[in-house]
């Protein structure tokens, strides 16, 4: 702990972390009468070590911290606050720190702001993935902050991309954006004690799948604990095999920065944190410390951290608080170094493959808020074909498949439902690992959002436990991921299906509870309990190509089974194989079909969305569309939930 009591020592006579310290040796003015400010206490600085263990020399994490994480992860600790920041005053956002502060916040993926850059599909390779956490005790102000965290991302951007400017190069940080350049930001709910440490936030995030080598976490925790802490690894090697550049050893890297800290104006703590999940400052660059700092100011990495460095103001250039390397020959160097550079053969966090050496795209679309298009609701002509099911010719294998999980079961149990009433089916979206959920059938924003999964999983939305409430599940891979409640942890993780099936959901028996499904070329597998196993149910209906539908056509509470193909609905009143009950044409080829029971009679009925406009029928039959409304974009996918 000696580094704990340095820190107090020092914060007595320093401006503080990231602020500028008066020079070395001057003199107050004679005529100063002014009594010394209190010395700060270290909660006031966010000087917590909850949840931190002092590695020795020579160690993995080589005389710093080791979190207790599964992984024995690493830290330089907790950084001081910038003087006149106590990180016990929690911030509201109508207490404007930035232009955009204030801006409502709905829906939840923030509009992409100036600086943040797109590439590729904004998901694929390594990446930096914007998160907003809150403790289960904690109200949820996503929608409030989630344009704000937009803003302080960009500015992030900027300090890099500047930063590289210096010794002429371009680098944009790669953040996870959804396709129509939008910057992700997923809502996660932790555990109430989820905000008391660093260890404990890693712990959360990492049982509700945010684990990936792949990805640096950049996490804005509503709590006032800390001002700013981060993962750092003492790699300096020079090659991309670096272990700070998404070795697969590490299960992503953490930077938390807590609520007092948010956007400071002309000290990104985001940036400072972000940095140190990159790999900088290594302790073998020439101005480092010994907590991965650097003392040659001005620098956005520098400042006094207690290690017994001596601050040296070597860039005079005050401007330069809020970029990267005085000098540019300690961590950061966007180009080719000089050979005697000690960036020419250590690790130049610059080369960094989580940022991006040329620019990218910028926004084109806007978040579900557009107005209804002037097309034509689905009034389309059945096609001629009299074909409805193809019988199966061969028995296809069932599911097999098994797989390990490290999702973090829910202790919580669900009273039933006293009533059989359900109310009636409300829209929403899935967007790279968002939810957006509204509360009607009509054009608005999200009303309601948090984050469940990651891009590329594909969402469902059931009654998973039998309490009238319809909440989220994932299918990846072959594995299914339930969830009793919106935003909180998987609470129930098996395997059953193979990568590339179709999901499904349905109460198939009757009793009340959802349980899943797969759909495979033409063939159904469906299980009644949500769990691993054989299936309990298999039948042929439809082809390969088509998309399966469940739904409860008759309101006898068993879910149905059909299958749409190229605007065609052909459906069954039960779970089972045979010829259909009904077909009927509604809907476009190019059309997303939807279920649900939209107008709260108990009987699921058809929809399709069309370039996020929403067409719902009353009625298990053809004709025009009962309701129209604008929500979500072309590449979202529609989530049906009560």
């Amino acid at each position: 702990m000696r580094r704990f009591f340095t820190l107090t020592l020092v914060a007595i006579v320093s401006a503080g972390v990231f602020g500028v310290t008066d020079v070395a040796g001057a003199t107050p003015s004679p005529t100063t009468t002014t009594a010394p400010a209190a010395p700060r206490t270290p909660e006031e600085m966010g000087l917590n070590y909850a949840g931190l263990l002092t590695s020795k020399p020579g160690a993995r994490c080589n005389g710093e911290f080791t979190l207790l994480t599964a992984d024995n992860a690493c830290t330089h600790g907790p950084d001081r606050a910038p003087v006149g920041i106590d990180v016990r005053r929690k911030w509201m956002p109508n207490k404007a720190r930035t232009a955009g502060d204030t801006v409502a916040g709905s829906p939840s993926v923030a509009d992409a702001t100036a600086g943040i850059q797109c590439y590729g599909d904004g998901v694929s390779g390594n990446r930096v993935q914007a998160i907003y956490a809150h403790a289960s005790d904690v109200a949820d102000r996503y929608a409030t902050v989630a344009p704000s965290i937009s803003q302080w991302a960009g500015q992030v951007d900027t300090v890099f991309n500047a930063s590289a400017g210096e010794t002429g190069g371009v680098r944009h940080v790669r953040y996870v954006t959804d396709s129509a350049c939008n910057l992700s930001v997923l809502d996660v709910q932790l555990t109430a004690g989820g905000d008391d440490s660093i260890a404990n936030t890693i712990n959360d995030l990492r049982n509700a799948g945010y684990n990936r080598p792949d990805r640096k976490y950049l996490v804005w925790v509503d709590a006032n604990v800390y001002c700013g802490i981060a993962q750092v690894y003492g790699d300096d090697s020079a090659p991309q095999s670096n272990v700070s550049n998404g070795a697969s050893s590490v299960a992503g890297e953490f930077a938390r920065v807590d609520n007092g800290c948010w956007g400071l104006s002309g000290q990104s703590i985001e940036a400072h944190e972000l940095m140190h999940t990159l790999g900088g400052v290594q302790k073998s660059a020439p101005h480092s410390t010994q907590y991965n700092h650097c003392w040659d100011r001005y620098d956005r990495m520098c400042y006094d951290d207690g290690s017994g460095s001596t601050m040296q103001i070597v860039c005079t250039d005050s401007s330069h608080e809020n970029r990267f390397d005085c000098n540019h020959d300690d961590y950061f160097y966007a180009g080719t170094p000089p050979s005697v550079n000690y960036l020419s053969n250590h690790w130049n966090t610059a080369n960094s493959s989580f940022l991006a050496s040329a620019a990218g795209t910028t926004s084109t679309t806007t978040p579900p808020t557009t107005t209804p298009p002037t097309t034509t609701p689905p009034t389309t002509t059945p096609p001629t074909t009299t074909t409805t099911t193809r019988p199966p010719t061969t028995t296809t294998r069932p599911p097999t498949t098994t797989t390990t999980t490290t999702v973090k079961p829910s202790t919580t149990t669900t009273t039933p439902p006293t009533s059989t009433n359900k109310p009636p089916s409300k829209p929403g979206v899935f967007r790279a690992g968002g939810w957006y959920l509204r509360q009607s059938l009509t054009t608005g924003g999200a009303q309601s959002s948090f984050g469940y999964g990651d891009p590329g999983d594909v969402p469902l939305a059931c009654d998973w436990n039998n309490d009238g409430t319809k909440t989220p599940g994932l299918y990846r891979n072959g594995v299914f991921y339930l969830s009793n409640a919106a935003g909180g942890p998987a609470t129930n993780v098996f395997a059953f299906g193979n990568p590339g099936d179709v999901p499904v959901c349905g109460d198939w028996n009757g009793d009340g509870v959802d349980t899943v499904g797969v759909f495979r070329g033409g063939t159904w597998y469906l299980r009644n309990t949500n769990s691993t196993g054989a299936a309990d149910v298999v039948f042929a209906f439809g082809d390969q190509g088509d998309t399966p539908l469940v739904g409860d056509w008759n309101g006898d509470s068993t879910d149905g089974i059909g299958v749409w193909r190229a605007g065609t609905w052909y459906i069954r009143s039960t779970p089972s194989g045979g010829a259909a009950t009904s077909a009927f044409a509604y809907g476009n080829s190019t059309d997303h079909p939807i279920t649900g029971d939209w107008n709260g009679d108990g009987i699921d009925s058809p929809g399709v969305t069309r370039s996020g406009v929403w067409y719902l029928r009353n009625s298990v039959t053809a004709g025009g569309a009962d309701s129209t409304f604008a929500y979500g974009d072309v590449t979202d996918a529609p989530v049906i939930w009560r």
